[in-house]
């Protein structure tokens, strides 16, 4: 293994030469033309430094393995460990479709602390067959080097990168750029949504109508963000089932919705604390916050639910698996007593509804 550095793709190419001639090597198949400008196009975007290993295919010994048919026989070689700095996943592509043609394959396999996506990898050539989320101290059973790169992190992502094809579409190198801390925080604010209006809605909806002709009824206003509500929640099961079978990574949605089940938790809470606040008041729109919360409280249970039935949390690390599996546990205790609230202001206001007709009736 050599370490070379060049100013300039001849440069590189010179060395080559002279090297596979002392090595008793012949360069004939290459083409050094366009081998030349790549590395040319290397150094021009700082790539100063190259290694060079040659490897005697013949000196090791294929021997069976449990592989596919189509792969009968395997060499084993001893991999190198490359160490420099780089502002995220790097691995060069162009350079191995520069000089010769013909097909390959290529299987990568990447660990960061972000989730990898098809736009990360796109123009490079590589498809992206599948990524999983892991607690990071997984990494100590494969690698303590792995583990140290990667130490102070809760989570990791391992994503499968893979081309198989003809040389030529290798079109760029793979460089993944690390994501910003922006990355996301409009889908992860929209969750937030049900917490920020259910802290929102009992103030206007305590607020009385006003006298005022053409005046906003925030009766209306509250009624028409508690129907908000219920879109929302029936809306997130069939959402979740159709991720599923679309094959959306699960760490995506799964973590995506657990936010989600949270702050509906936590907004049916509020409700909840607004509604026993206006009941003790002997005021009637504690009986609507109650039917608003008993709802929300229905809906976590039924989100998480579905969590848990469709698989999503065996793939978050497990700090993730044990929330949802404790809002599925307070929503199931607490399911009787909601509905049982839903049933006892159905029928309170039912009979105020034929107190009041029994009194026109009167009249």
């Amino acid at each position: 293994i050599t370490l070379i550095r060049a100013d300039g793709g001849g440069e590189v190419v010179e060395w080559l030469e002279g090297y596979a001639a002392s090595q008793g090597l012949s360069l004939g198949g290459l083409n050094l033309t366009r081998l030349r400008e790549a590395f040319d196009d290397y150094i021009s975007r700082g790539f100063s430094y190259f290694a060079v290993d040659v490897i005697d295919l013949g000196r090791y010994v294929a021997r069976p393995q449990p592989l596919p048919p189509r792969l009968p026989m395997a060499i084993d070689v001893l991999p190198l460990v490359y160490e420099f700095k780089s502002p995220g996943p790097y691995y060069p592509l162009k350079i191995t479709s520069a000089a010769v043609a013909g097909g390959t394959s290529i299987k990568l396999f990447l660990i960061t602390e972000w989730p990898v996506s098809e736009e990360d990898v796109a123009g490079t050539g590589l498809k992206l067959r599948y990524s999983v989320a892991l607690s990071a101290g997984d990494l100590r059973d494969v690698d303590d080097r792995l583990w140290a790169l990667f130490r102070g992190c809760e989570v990791v992502w391992v994503t499968v990168l893979e081309y198989r094809g003809g040389l030529d579409g290798l079109r760029d190198d793979l460089l993944i750029a690390p994501k910003s801390v922006s990355s996301g925080v409009a889908i992860k604010a929209a969750t937030f949504a049900p917490l920020v209006v259910s802290v929102l809605a009992p103030p206007c909806l305590v607020l009385r109508r006003g006298g005022k002709r053409g005046r906003l009824d925030k009766f209306a206003i509250a009624a028409a963000l508690l129907q908000l509500f219920v879109v929302v929640c029936l809306a997130v099961a069939p959402a979740l089932v159709s991720a599923r079978l679309v094959a959306t990574p699960l760490y995506t949605v799964g973590l995506a919705y657990l936010l989600l089940a949270a702050n509906l938790f936590l907004s049916s809470a509020a409700l909840g604390a607004y509604a026993a606040a206006l009941l003790a008041l002997s005021k009637r729109e504690g009986d609507v916050l109650a039917v608003a919360s008993c709802l929300l409280g229905v809906a976590t249970l039924a989100l998480t639910a579905t969590l848990v039935f469709l698989g999503y949390t065996p793939w978050y690390m497990d700090f993730a698996s044990r929330a949802t599996w404790l809002l599925v546990a307070v929503g199931a205790l607490a399911l009787p007593l909601e509905l049982a609230e839903v049933a006892v202001v159905w029928w309170k206001l039912s009979r105020e509804a034929e107190a009041r007709g029994g009194e026109r009736g009167q009249a």
